[in-house]
C-alpha cells in the first residue's frame, strides 16, 4: 500500500524491530569475503606483527566500554567546592596507599 501524505502509517509498516539493515548486512558480508580472500586470520597475524600499534588501535575499538563504581555498582559523582587542605590530605592518603 502506498503512503499518502497526511495519513498515518499503519503500525505494521516499515522494518520490524531487530531486523538488520540490508545494506549493512551486505557490507559486512563483503568485508568478511575480502578478509578471507586476503588470507584470513593468518594474514591478519602477519600484518599485526609488522603493525602492532595499528593492530592494538583496532583491537581497542572492539573492546566493550564498561564503567562501574565501587563494588561493580553505578558510578557516583559527588560535587563539592574544592578545599585545598582536604585535597592535599587526600593526595597524601592516595600516595601512602600506593606504596
Amino acid at each position: 500500500m502506498k503512503f499518502t501524505k497526511g495519513k498515518t502509517r499503519p503500525a505494521s509498516s516499515g522494518r520490524q524491530k531487530g531486523t538488520p539493515n540490508r545494506v549493512t548486512t551486505e557490507a559486512k558480508t563483503a568485508l568478511a569475503l575480502a578478509f578471507e580472500g586476503l588470507g584470513g586470520v593468518d594474514a591478519l597475524i602477519e600484518w599485526a606483527k609488522d603493525n602492532q600499534t595499528e593492530f592494538y588501535k583496532l583491537y581497542a575499538k572492539l573492546l566493550p566500554v564498561q564503567v562501574a563504581g565501587e563494588g561493580g555498582g553505578p558510578v557516583q559523582i559527588a560535587m563539592r567546592p574544592p578545599n585545598p587542605l582536604e585535597a592535599m590530605e587526600e593526595l597524601q592518603r592516595h600516595r601512602e596507599e600506593a606504596e
